[in-house]
């Protein structure tokens, strides 16, 4: 997000390489009260971060840098840069993304979830309980068999279980 003024932002490039305006939906004032981020004197303006800070009262941020270096912020930190003062307003917090939205349009839901070992996942849960009992088993040579006793041991895995995995 740019700190000053910038016109035509945020914007995307169409199929033939046209840039296309599309403005954010408005934020709203720790008072509970809308606030647009676009100059209401050129409705295609974006205000800049300074300017939204300011608006929320946090001029001394809005003088501060637009982020820290490789966006790095010290810990614990909420108003070291205009870019951390913004992300950590209340309705920047706690608004759905886009992928939200659309998923809410379309009647289903998105759940994000924190990062965790890859072994740990569903699929790997699954997939060793379904390794363990293809090792029960006899031993074969024969292709054919090797993949029916793979997909038998695949197919033996219980919903229940897979539920139990994805809790």
């Amino acid at each position: 997000m740019p700190k000053g003024p910038l016109m035509d932002w945020p914007y995307y490039k169409d199929a033939e390489n046209n840039q296309v305006f599309v403005p954010m939906e408005d934020g709203q004032l720790p008072n509970g009260s809308l606030q647009s981020f676009y100059d209401p004197k050129n409705p295609q303006c974006f205000k800049g971060m300074a300017w939204i800070l300011k608006e929320r009262r946090l001029a001394h941020i809005s003088k501060k840098n637009t982020q820290c270096t490789n966006f790095k912020c010290p810990k614990g930190k909420t108003n070291c840069c205009c870019c951390c003062a913004m992300v950590n307003q209340p309705n920047f917090k706690s608004c759905d993304s886009c992928l939200q939205e659309t998923a809410c349009k379309l009647g289903t839901q998105v759940m994000f979830l924190p990062k965790y070992h890859c072994k740990l996942t569903l699929i790997e849960q699954i997939w060793g309980q379904a390794k363990q009992s293809y090792c029960d088993y006899p031993l074969s040579s024969n292709p054919k068999v090797l993949k029916e006793n793979a997909l038998i041991a695949m197919d033996g895995v219980e919903l229940l279980l897979m539920w139990k995995f994805g809790a």
